[in-house]
């Protein structure tokens, strides 16, 4: 008679011998991308005299990552690509002024662990022009990533306690000359936790366009449609520099109007379909259901001033929203729909609850 006790057999003549001497351990194999000393002008710092002159910085980089060299097609597509992480850096310092070096290191660590097969990266930033007694100033940062949990809970913890509000407002507000006024009022309304969730307007059409026009999966246009709503996200931004923008709903902060862009976390998430049946509301609608939020308000170019309930599988039947909502409603069911009327309602009322009371109810 044999019985098994973790890795160790018994064995009825009373000999004790461990199952596993002939097992080899799994150890992944790893090999390093290097960037040294990539050197670039850059308005960075925090003295006036650095924010009014380009400085030349250094920045060297050194990558863990996956080893899938064999065994695959030799492509550059197929492997992690320096010359990509060279474009994106010099994308970063285009955008403007940047405080500190600790920022752009941040930066340049979030936008390398975007790819999953990156594990670790030490990152070296110099300033090369600061003092004449030194070639260079710097700091150094390491970081390790957290092995990924494709739960849909992971994280989730920290936003269970905000009960927020979800707030989706439609891409067609872009071309809505109120949209500013949309925007300073919900930044009034920050203290109500209130997260944005934006659609992708002409941004996703044209990602659809191009879907159409050449070969590529139904997913993989809809993960770039939702790339294509962070593009109306960075414009609110700009509208509104208080607006914090997140792809981590952890980082979801209290006191700030919150804008989540979701690509990094629902292109891994296996219970979200990938299709152009679910654009933002589905969305919205997600977050809704996975955290601890009080509704989700649906903030569209249509006037709905008339009506009072609005069934679900109408709006959907003509298209006001998608398909796919219906499949990410769970026991909560508190959604509101409303369009430009919004805008009369801040106007004439400082308290969220009242305002939100006067929404219309989609009734699921």
């Amino acid at each position: 008679m044999k019985k098994n006790y973790k890795n160790i057999s018994v064995i009825s003549t009373g000999s004790w011998v461990p199952t596993d001497l002939n097992k080899k351990r799994k150890v992944k194999n790893t090999y390093k991308i290097l960037i040294n000393e990539l050197t670039l002008d850059a308005f960075i710092g925090i003295h006036d005299f650095e924010k009014k002159k380009k400085q030349k910085i250094s920045i060297s980089l050194s990558l863990d990552v996956n080893d899938n060299i064999s065994g695959i097609d030799h492509k550059i597509e197929n492997f992690v690509s320096y010359e990509h992480i060279v474009a994106d850096i010099k994308s970063i310092l285009k955008k403007g002024h940047i405080e500190l070096l600790e920022s752009l290191g941040e930066e340049i660590v979030d936008l390398c662990f975007k790819d999953e097969r990156v594990l670790t990266i030490k990152i070296k930033l110099e300033k090369l022009e600061v003092f004449k007694e030194t070639s260079s100033v710097g700091i150094e940062i390491f970081r390790k990533k957290k092995p990924y949990n494709n739960s849909t809970k992971e994280n989730l913890h920290k936003a269970d306690k905000l009960f927020m509000w979800i707030v989706k407002i439609g891409g067609s507000w872009l071309k809505n000359p109120k949209l500013p006024l949309l925007i300073n009022f919900l930044q009034k309304f920050a203290k109500e936790k209130i997260v944005l969730v934006v659609g992708g307007g002409v941004f996703a059409e044209t990602v659809r366009n191009v879907y159409i026009s050449n070969k590529m999966t139904e997913e993989t246009g809809h993960i770039l449609a939702m790339k294509a709503t962070e593009i109306f996200a960075y414009y609110l931004k700009s509208i509104n520099p208080e607006i914090s923008i997140t792809n981590k709903i952890s980082n979801f902060i209290k006191k700030n109007l919150n804008l989540w862009i979701p690509t990094e976390k629902l292109s891994f998430e296996k219970k979200f379909q990938k299709n152009w049946e679910s654009t933002s509301d589905s969305i919205a609608t997600w977050l809704y259901s996975n955290t601890k939020s009080k509704g989700v308000v649906f903030v569209k170019s249509l006037s709905f001033a008339n009506e009072e309930k609005l069934k679900l599988r109408d709006l959907q039947k003509k298209k006001i929203l998608d398909l796919n909502v219906k499949n990410y409603i769970k026991r909560k069911k508190n959604l509101k729909i409303v369009g430009p009327e919004i805008i009369d309602l801040f106007e004439n009322s400082t308290d969220w609850e009242y305002i939100v009371s006067k929404l219309n109810k989609v009734i699921v």
